[in-house]
């Protein structure tokens, strides 16, 4: 490090270099030293600390001190673009560079500025190539990035593709700022994009094949924490650049009514609108790209030309169909041949929205890019985390930590972003230090029971500690497929009417030699639409492919922790009682069996007949003659006997389940008259255990409804049924 104070003396330098810094006070002396380090001494930098916690306060203090070119300033923590232009407004220079502090220049990068500026007087915005240094590596490549050179006449199109300007190669003559403004402030890591683009319309580009930056690679970087976020918010620039220009903004250099160009142009956008990975197009912005193409030709395009270059365009919209493209690029031409059909206008779009239908078309084909998607939303706006409501999977576990690991891993990989985790080791082996390796990916809370308290119970302690909107369930030896909770969610927000969706899973059967596992098949075994007649036969949602409203568990109650095995059936049968499923035909997740291993679901034949009976005695107040057919017909497939149900508590749990039909009603006088013909004095006995617990709590006006209830009723039981 050097001192330049005879430097102080100037009073305006050539260039003005701004550094935005935030907690990056381990990098920023290397930067800040390559600026000292510069072959052309005239320049001043000004360094924005936008409101780091660690020590970057202090080595702004002592570069200043160092050397008097150096400026600092303190602010709120607000971002990247707004530090920069925090910078713009203090700067000096005639000429704008930009270093962000995790980066460094080499010894010639303004000297080189310099040279070509006096080469070409007429351009005021020139970019260089550079090189990438790998922070965990320390080795330093020149990435060949062949999209640098753009012609002139593309300039601002090729920003659909991607954002081909790295923002510490550039030098922007002050001027152009003044015209066309500062950074955008909400975009979170695309403020670049979006101002280059709006600069391409009216300044042109020269380029200079000369690596002169050094840009790190670190994990530390947005692009770490929430890939494709950099992509996103540029998309989102260029949606705004679509909403508030028309087609012809997209070639400024270019006369459309000259028919050599009207070619070119229209061969550009469909190269654009055809590349699956282009900027506008993995963000779900195509339709908006080709609707300003559309109306261009329907409403602007040379007269003589219109229907030749709509006949021209309607063909390739019809060639493209056949193509191995993906969906999301084959609907939009759909849409764009319908749109040049008629009197096409151009309609602004909203990002959020176009984003979210977008997220949920891609989450089967690409699940990856749905899940940064998803993150990046929740990231850049509060308001829109109220279309991502919580939900929370409950895992419970006991001496399986290797499994637990792997169920861990799924949820790390769902598109869905805003996930809470419940685990709960039911007394088994801890599992404490696994879980803490998920804390940085996942929201996790982790519960060590200190008595086994068997998979219901276990369950029960995790449903009592979800803060979700949602509850899923996953045992740790199963796994979600990345985009099931998102498709089980979205499901459910569409269907206001059901009380929880299930999807269908692939079982995967497993023979253990010795402390191997050799998976022998897997089967989808279960793939029914809801019925609960069915339901009242036998279980076929296993409890992963399940997510229900967390509102429902206080009239359901948790699992049945007196049954060793098929609680959750059990409890499927109450949750039954108080609302619609629905199934969601997708395979969404797996789950394991293994047959020649101890299991609680792995029982005798015996035991398994004694609990299907028990079911069906507990609940044959809701069966049908059908569903009764139906049963007995499988227990005696599967046990070769009859099915003899003992109906002695089958009076009093009708009742009690007709009761609560009528307190859940919105109208209880209307409830009570439609099920006149079922009322007895088992349903008055009911009332009055009912009207005694709320005298217990302390209700009394709870009990008065009761009595009146109660009072009412008994005037129908009086009459008898009506003949």
């Amino acid at each position: 490090m050097s001192t330049n104070p005879l430097y102080s003396l100037q009073p305006e330098p050539f260039f003005t270099i701004l550094v935005p810094t935030y907690n990056q006070a381990n990098y920023l002396p290397e930067a800040l030293d390559s600026i000292i380090a510069q072959t052309n001494p005239n320049w001043e930098a000004v360094v924005v600390n936008d409101g780091s916690v660690d020590e970057t306060s202090l080595v702004i203090r002592r570069y200043t001190e160092l050397d008097a070119r150096i400026r600092g300033y303190n602010k709120a923590n607000g971002g990247v673009a707004s530090a920069l232009n925090e910078g713009l407004k203090h700067a000096k220079g005639e000429w704008i560079c930009w270093l962000s502090s995790d980066d460094y220049f080499k010894p010639d990068k303004l000297a080189a500025h310099c040279e070509v500026i006096n080469q070409y007087p007429q351009i005021k915005f020139f970019y260089t190539n550079f090189y990438e240094l790998d922070d965990l590596t320390h080795q330093v490549s020149a990435p060949n990035y062949t999209h640098h050179f753009v012609e002139d006449e593309l300039q601002t199109i090729r920003f659909f593709f991607s954002n081909y300007i790295n923002g510490i190669t550039i030098a922007v003559h002050r001027s152009v700022f003044d015209d066309v403004g500062f950074f955008n402030e909400a975009y979170w890591c695309g403020q670049d994009f979006d101002l280059w683009l709006r600069i391409s319309t009216k300044y042109r580009f020269k380029f200079i094949d000369q690596r002169l930056s050094v840009t790190r690679i670190h994990p530390g970087q947005t692009t770490y924490s929430i890939p494709g976020a950099g992509i996103f918010d540029s998309a989102r620039g260029a949606l705004d650049f679509l909403n508030a220009n028309p087609f012809e903004a997209f070639f400024p250099a270019m006369d459309l009514s000259i028919q050599q160009n009207i070619e070119k142009a229209l061969s550009t956008a469909i190269q654009v609108a055809t590349t699956p990975n282009a900027f506008i197009n993995i963000s779900g912005f195509t339709n908006a790209f080709l609707d300003r193409l559309a109306e261009w030709i329907v409403q602007q395009s040379p007269f003589n030309l219109r229907s030749a270059l709509k006949l021209s365009l309607v063909n390739k919209c019809k060639e493209i169909q056949p193509h191995n493209f993906p969906g999301y690029i084959k609907l939009p031409f759909k849409r764009l041949e319908n749109n040049l059909t008629c009197d096409f206008h151009y309609t602004p779009y909203d990002a959020f929205t176009e984003m979210k239908y977008f997220n949920s078309s891609i989450v089967m084909e690409n699940p990856n890019t749905a899940q940064a998607m998803n993150r990046y939303l929740m990231k850049i706006s509060e308001n829109f985390q109220s279309e991502f409501p919580l939900v929370s999977v409950i895992i419970p576990t006991y001496n399986r930590p290797d499994l637990v690991k792997k169920a861990l891993t799924s949820i790390t990989q769902q598109t869905y972003p805003n996930i809470e985790v419940i685990v709960v080791n039911d007394a088994g082996q801890d599992v404490g230090e696994i879980v803490r390796t998920f804390a940085d990916r996942l929201k996790i809370v982790y519960q060590n029971n200190r008595q086994n308290q068997g998979a219901g119970g276990a369950r029960n302690t995790g449903m009592s500690l979800a803060r979700g909107q949602y509850i899923a369930f996953l045992d740790d030896d199963d796994i979600y497929y990345p985009a099931h909770l998102q498709i089980l969610i979205e499901s459910l927000a569409a269907n206001l009417d059901v009380i929880g969706v299930y999807s269908d899973a692939v079982q995967v059967n497993i023979l253990m030699e010795g402390s191997e596992k050799k998976v022998i098949s897997r089967q989808v075994v279960f793939s029914v639409d809801y019925s609960l007649d069915i339901l009242l036969v036998q279980n076929f949602i296993p409890d992963l492919c399940l997510v229900i409203r967390s509102s429902i568990l206080s009239k359901t109650g948790g699992f049945d922790v007196q049954l060793k095995a098929l609680e959750d059936w059990e409890w499927l049968l109450r949750l039954a009682q108080h609302g619609l499923l629905k199934h969601v035909p997708l395979v969404t997740a797996e789950y394991q069996t293994k047959l020649n291993s101890e299991s609680r679901n792995l029982m005798t034949m015996d035991q398994k007949a004694d609990l299907y009976r028990s079911f069906y005695e507990r609940y044959s107040y809701l069966a049908t003659p059908a569903v009764q057919h139906d049963q007995a017909l499988l227990y005696k497939q599967g046990t070769g006997k009859d099915l003899v149900i003992n109906a002695s508590g089958k009076n009093m749990e009708f009742a009690r389940y007709l009761l609560q039909q009528i307190l859940d009603a919105d109208d209880i006088q209307a409830a009570v008259i439609q099920f006149r013909h079922l009322l007895n004095q088992n349903v008055i006995t009911a009332i009055n255990r009912e009207k005694l617990i709320a005298l217990q709590e302390n209700n009394p006006d709870l009990a008065d409804g009761l009595d009146g209830l109660s009072n009412y009723i008994d005037q129908f039981i009086s009459k008898g049924p009506r003949k």
